[in-house]
């Protein structure tokens, strides 16, 4: 190499050409005539060299078109998950075990580094998940609605490099994800609205998607519930200064089944559940099972973790993850965007392997199926029905919303792929800011959206028509539907009653139910005896929808938004075949995409992409290849224990 190899570029730093282009054109003379006489090139060959008009050649200075940087967040998560990956390789290679890595920081930041190292300056290849297709269809639809997700506060801020007044921008964020339920791969995902924090990885309290996971999937397993059990949905003193009410502040006053519970995401009746079940079932087992491993014991000993109050919370990924168990037969696959990392000799050093992980059984599973499907048919999620441009008989899914409106979740499943959608701000700088009253409406028309898209570029994989077989293992019974158990005579405070008018079909994971007079999980007497006297035809409240004062009110359901009161300490101001592949160098700089124009929709079929990416679109169900160079659900939760639910965390 020569030395001051600059001297020799037609550019200036700027990107500029330069007046005079004598020493590279010198150089290139040079450089010619020694292939000639080294017989690399013939004389011909030689000639025609010398003549091309290598200055006519040069590019022009033009300006960076704005989504150039839109594989910013693809670049930047497939590196880190990279890096992890080979770290634990190159640790393992000196005796180090992952344990290892993750009880000293010191030697996991000095092998990361190492792999780091190595991406950069050698020609390894990262194999990624990612569809191309998949990934620039989200990128569309967030960019085209992103406008709609709500208020975008603004704060000041003193830039401590320059000691200006700064205008800081606090836009709704989004992390959304696709993964393929029985392979666990990530296929694509929406990594923000703007900025570089990926928020598919950022912690945040689930809200109501845990309660499924948490609450209703173990209780029906451990065999304590069926599909119409009757849970108590009541004023609630649960000791330790905790009280729960429903969305909006409000009380159902009745026994409530389990299957209307869960589709209108009622909190006392998953709160009475949890405090139920906790002191026999190991809850903490089945979410590790799934994926949840930042739950900490205090989140598990509180009762407001059946609604989503965590000291850290979840990530996007994960949850999403965790709930594609319900569309897997049971069986946990962990997502994962890395398939193959080669060396450069060519050699695989890395290649996924899919585990399973039993977590339910298919009797369970499919109850919980039939359960949530009743979330997008007559539930939180039933807006979805009139937005859907596929079959969604076979849909299931659960909507989530945290204290004061912080966090929207949406998870919906096919039984192929499971998309989950979060909106919430940042509030990483101390903020506090909320969104608005309809934002649980806005989640689940993007969500829509997001579904709709990812359907139309890969319909295959979302198995619409597959349906679930019913296993030997689940029961039928028919129950009354006020008491969720067989009709019959009981005996309650020495007075006869007699169940079984109307009538409702009950499923139960390899068990029949019996009848007795406290058949309610979470009823006190005082509850029962105000139900025995409205069976009695007695007019006394029962079923009447109150507030947490016992004052009447009209009925609301979780995507019914309460208005909140606007933040008043910030200013604020609102604006309104073959996969294809994502080919980035390792050494490129880390960027996200900030364009605020709307991008032109990406075509399903064709070539060429930013920063390399080529290939034949169409329906693909391939991996992408990066080359490297070188809760509450809105209603009052009083706690004096329970830690406040985090709203950001670290992410990639």
């Amino acid at each position: 190499m020569p030395q001051s190899p600059f001297v020799y570029t037609p550019y200036t730093a700027n990107g500029q050409l330069k007046a005079s282009l004598k020493s590279g054109i010198n150089r290139q003379q040079t450089v010619l005539f020694r292939m000639y006489r080294a017989g690399v090139i013939s004389h011909k060959q030689y000639v025609a060299a010398k003549s091309f008009d290598l200055k006519g050649a040069f590019l022009k200075p033009e300006n960076a078109e704005q989504d150039d940087n839109e594989y910013g967040y693809v670049y930047n998560m497939v590196l880190s998950e990279a890096k992890s990956l080979l770290a634990e390789k190159l640790a393992q290679n000196d005796g180090h075990s992952a344990a290892d890595l993750a009880k000293d920081n010191a030697l996991n930041n000095d092998y990361l580094r190492q792999a780091g190292d190595l991406f950069a300056s050698k020609n390894y290849q990262i194999k990624s998940t990612i569809n191309k297709n998949v990934y620039d269809r989200m990128q569309f639809v967030m960019r085209a609605t992103r406008n709609t997700f709500g208020q975008t506060y603004t704060s000041t801020q003193i830039n401590p490099k320059t000691g200006e007044t700064e205008t800081v921008k606090h836009p709704v964020q989004n992390g959304s994800v696709v993964l393929d339920n029985q392979t666990g791969a990530v296929l694509g995902f929406v990594g923000g609205v703007s900025g570089e924090l990926n928020h598919i990885y950022t912690l945040r309290s689930p809200g109501s998607t845990i309660k499924p996971l948490l609450v209703y999937a173990p209780a029906i397993d451990q065999k304590v519930i069926g599909s119409q059990t009757a849970l108590a949905d009541s004023k609630t003193n649960l000791g330790n200064n905790y009280s729960v009410t429903d969305y909006g502040d409000q009380i159902q006053n009745r026994f409530i089944p389990a299957t209307e519970a869960l589709a209108q995401s009622y909190n006392i009746p998953a709160v009475n559940l949890y405090k139920h079940i906790k002191p026999n079932v190991n809850v903490k087992s089945y979410m590790e099972k799934m994926g949840i491993d930042t739950l900490t014991d205090n989140d598990y000993s509180q009762l407001g973790l059946a609604l989503g109050g965590t000291d850290y919370g979840v990530d996007v990924k994960e949850q999403a993850s965790a709930f594609s168990t319900f569309a897997n037969q049971g069986e946990h696959v962990p997502a994962y965007v890395i398939s193959e990392i080669v060396d450069p000799s060519g050699h695989a050093i890395y290649r996924h392997q899919v585990k399973k992980t039993k977590v339910f059984s298919k009797g369970t599973n499919y109850i919980m199926n039939q359960m949530l499907k009743n979330v997008v048919e007559s539930g939180t999620a039933e807006s979805l029905n009139y937005q859907l441009r596929f079959n969604t008989d076979n849909l299931i899914g659960k909507t989530g919303t945290s204290n004061d409106f912080r966090d929207i979740w949406f998870i919906g499943s096919t039984p192929g792929v499971t998309i989950a959608s979060w909106m919430g701000h940042d509030n990483s700088n101390g903020t506090n800011y909320t969104l608005d009253e309809n934002s649980s409406m806005t989640n689940e028309a993007y969500w829509s959206k997001l579904a709709n898209a990812v359907y139309h570029t890969i319909p295959k994989q979302f198995k619409v028509d597959k349906k679930l077989a019913r296993p030997s293992t689940v029961k039928s019974v028919i129950v009354d539907k006020q008491t969720g158990q067989p009709a019959g005579t009981l005996t309650f405070n020495g007075r006869t009653y007699h169940t079984g008018g109307s009538t409702v079909t009950s499923l139960y994971n390899d068990w029949e139910p019996t009848a007795k007079a406290e058949f309610g999980i979470g009823g006190s007497k005082d509850n029962y005896q105000l139900f025995y006297d409205h069976l009695n035809g007695k007019s006394n409240g029962y079923g009447q929808v109150s507030d947490a004062n016992g004052r009447s009110t009209e009925a609301k359901k979780e995507h019914q938004e309460t208005p909140i009161t606007p933040e008043t300490t910030t200013p604020a101001t609102t604006e309104s075949s073959q996969t294809p592949s994502v080919t980035v160098p390792s050494s490129q700089k880390n960027q996200q995409g900030t364009s605020e124009n709307q991008p032109s929709e990406p075509q399903t079929t064709g070539t060429g992409g930013t920063n390399g990416a080529t290939g034949t679109g169409g329906e693909t169900t391939g991996t992408g290849t990066t080359t490297t160079g070188g809760n509450t659900t809105g209603g009052t939760t009083t706690n004096n224990q329970q830690t406040t639910p985090a709203t950001t965390g670290s992410g990639q």
